[in-house]
């Protein structure tokens, strides 16, 4: 990069930008406009990324601990099933959660995609689980 001896880069430019006055460029109510959006985003700090993995670290741990909650009720509807006399697992139930799982990630922004692979791993805890406890 070439330097001209004022030290400005652009040597046809006789002023750097930083000697630039934005006075001289902007009309009385443009420059109370910029100077309020300036004002405006000092106040509106972004989270750092410490900051966001804090809340994604915060989340993961209520997310244990509700999965940690289902495959307990799973565990406790196993051993009812196994009482009763039923089949431990329900391919036509599976889908009624696949699907469920499908309509309510459509409501929060998750694709299809992301709400069988979801729903998947859950439902396949759940099934060796219950097969765990079913085989006892």
């Amino acid at each position: 990069m070439h330097r001209s001896v004022s030290g400005n880069i652009f040597p046809f430019r006789k002023k750097a930008l930083s000697d630039r006055s934005p006075r001289r460029y902007f009309s009385k109510k443009q420059q109370l406009i910029l100077g309020r959006a300036i004002r405006e985003q000092e106040l509106v700090r972004l989270p750092s990324v410490d900051e966001i993995r804090e809340q994604i670290e915060d989340i993961d741990k209520q997310l244990i601990d509700l999965i940690a909650t289902r495959m307990e009720l799973t565990d406790e509807l196993a051993r009812e099933k196994k009482h009763s006399a039923k089949e431990y697992w329900d391919s036509k139930k599976e889908r009624e959660v696949i699907d469920r799982y499908a309509e309510l990630c459509e409501e929060v922004s998750l694709s299809e995609w992301e709400a069988k692979l979801i729903a998947e791993v859950l439902l396949k805890i759940s099934k060796e689980r219950q097969k765990e406890i079913y085989d006892k």
